[in-house]
């Protein structure tokens, strides 16, 4: 291919391509231009022939701004200083002036006055290396740039040096509406987040003071979006855009007949400062996004070292916890409730415990949120299941035959169809028969996914498990699920218990309503985090007919409670029939 010199300027020629570069032009099938900081053409490289057009028009100019319609000019202007002054690679779209060509403009520092600009024809795009490219560099569905895209976006950006800062997005809860709704719905949802956040960032003012191409949105996958924005020096202006995106996804979308709401998790990190190489800022920014969600979700969470260090030791956590499930080295403790009318233990509450060889014991707020957000949740459930079961199990020949053992159910087991059929297999598995188990759930899991665990319960309930809802009045609820639900007892939280004996208390009122109402849809009503004997006795005077805490009864392990129980009930022998439902 014959290489076409003009030089346009005589005092630049020495700058031009030396003839040694002939071989590497020759294999270059873009346009190529040499440019001044004026855009003056030096140096015109004809391209392959799919290039044909633009080399037309790139013949009748002398300056590079003349290619550029009167809205991309002054953009192409400050691409071309800043590639010179901070010597980064910089791009754009565009299409020539009254031609139906577009195409692709790179630009690339050369010496320290000159650029070299490539132009690369767009227009022939339904050919088979324009639908490679597409595969391989955007999202089939949304039309954004893929994961790797981005990736090579956001290396070019470190190599430069200049500061730019990074949003890592998530939907919360997005399974729920492929689960609910089918893929179809969800992938609709996917688009139009992809259009209100391209649209936001657009309408932005920090997006629109900065020059160039400031700001790349990609989808790496799912439910998971990114945002690069250059020109951000600092974490406010990036948290400004990250408060943008949460407005403008938390309204509504319509997918049908039906409106949902979603709502982002998104993690912020800046560089330099939140990492140096493409490792560090992605590993970084998925610590921040963790943080976010593990904050309730619908959060933001700008990247700090501390909480790298907290996310480094939350994974060793989930790794060790999945060998502690897997190698039994978890322990079950039961703490006993006790019937009042009159007093005597008819049931027990399983709670797991985690005794690690290294840390000591580790309360169950720290482990179980780290199971429910590795995934494994369902086996610690299991666990827990089979384990409550041995212990029933080993006091069937004895005197304990009757005690009843509540287990405990997370959110995300309820949202599980075949939970029923797996707790029923487990009692079929140990040969027990279904009314010696309870079953202890939450508000949050009844209000998750209602429809589901309403068939889960109805199941339990048919086949003789007992039912209970915890925590009762911690919750956003509706009271009129406790009509709908099929329970046998409800849980004071130890919240309402606390100064239940103080008089002209408003906690004393909730509980008083509480049990009355409960008694009156024929539930039976269980007080937790009794600490003392006023608050036993007052209880007692409100008809509760079961109390569970340290007043009375601390957790402790099988073969101890098996003795605690002996022995109360030789103290207390009587029973009433009040006692022999409990929950």
């Amino acid at each position: 291919m014959t290489i076409q010199l003009r030089a346009l300027r005589q005092s630049d020629e020495q700058n031009i391509l030396a003839a040694s570069d002939a071989a590497l032009l020759r294999a270059i099938p873009d346009t190529l231009l040499v440019v001044d900081r004026d855009g003056g053409i030096c140096l015109h490289h004809t391209g392959s022939e799919r290039n044909r057009d633009i080399d037309r028009v790139v013949d009748t100019v002398s300056c590079l701004f003349e290619l550029a319609s009167a809205t991309r000019e002054p953009v192409w202007r400050t691409m071309l200083s800043r590639t010179l002054d901070e010597r980064r690679s910089l791009r754009d779209d565009a299409s020539l002036p009254d031609v139906d060509v577009s195409f692709e403009i790179r630009v690339v520092p050369y010496t320290d006055d000159h650029a070299i600009v490539l132009l690369r024809d767009r227009t022939q795009g339904s050919g088979e290396e324009s639908q490679i490219r597409r595969l391989t560099f955007f999202d089939s569905l949304t039309g954004l740039p893929n994961r790797q895209s981005f990736m090579i976006e956001v290396s070019d950006a470190i190599r430069t040096g200049n500061p730019f800062c990074l949003l890592y997005i998530d939907l919360d809860n997005f399974m729920r509406i492929n689960e609910s709704l089918g893929h179809s719905a969800g992938d609709s949802l996917l688009c139009e987040v992809s259009e209100r956040i391209e649209a936001c960032v657009r309408g932005d003012d920090v997006v629109a003071r900065a020059s160039g191409p400031p700001v790349q949105v990609a989808r790496l996958g799912g439910d998971e979006f990114t945002i690069l924005v250059h020109d951000v020096e600092s974490l406010d202006g990036a948290r400004r855009i990250a408060d943008r995106i949460v407005d403008v996804l938390i309204e509504p979308f319509t997918l049908g007949e039906r409106m949902v709401t979603v709502t982002p998790s998104i993690g912020v990190v800046c560089f330099p400062d939140d990492g140096e190489d493409l490792d560090g800022l992605l590993r970084h920014a998925d610590t921040a996004l963790v943080q976010a969600k593990t904050a309730s979700r619908n959060r933001i969470s700008l990247y700090s070292g501390s909480r790298s260090r907290e996310h480094a030791e939350q994974l060793e956590l989930e790794q060790e916890l999945r060998q502690a499930i897997e190698h039994d080295e978890l322990e079950l403790h039961f703490q006993p409730k006790l019937n009042l009318a009159p007093r005597y233990i008819s049931g027990v509450e399983a709670l797991v415990r985690w005794r690690h060889p290294r840390r000591g014991m580790i309360p169950p707020d720290q482990f179980i949120p780290v199971a429910e957000t590795s995934g494994q949740i369902d086996a610690l459930g299991d666990w827990v299941l089979h384990a409550a079961c041995r212990q029933i199990r080993s006091w069937q020949a004895t005197p304990l035959a009757d005690v009843r053992v509540a287990i405990n159910l997370s959110t995300q087991q309820f949202r599980d169809p075949r939970l029923a059929s797996r707790i029923l297999r487990s009692l079929t598995r140990y040969r027990l028969m279904p009314d010696s188990l309870d079953i202890e759930l939450t508000e949050s899991a009844l209000m998750s996914d209602a429809e589901t665990t309403i068939r889960s319960l109805a199941r339990l309930k048919e086949a003789g498990i007992g039912i209970a809802i915890d925590d009762f009045g911690t919750g956003f609820s509706s009271l009129s699920y406790l009509t709908m639900l099929p329970l046998d007892a409800v849980k004071i939280d130890k919240t309402f218990v606390s100064t239940v004996q103080e008089e002209g208390s408003d906690l004393r009122s909730i509980c008083t309503a509480v049990i009355a109402m409960a008694h009156s849809l024929g539930l039976y009503v269980i007080a937790e985090g009794v600490e003392t004997e006023e608050q036993l006795q007052y209880l007692h005077f409100l008809d509760c007919d079961q109390v569970q805490g340290f007043h009375f009864a601390r957790p402790m392990a099988g073969e101890q409670v098996s003795e605690f129980i002996l022995e109360h009930r030789a103290q207390y022998p009587k029973r009433s029939l009040l006692a022999a439902h409990p929950a």
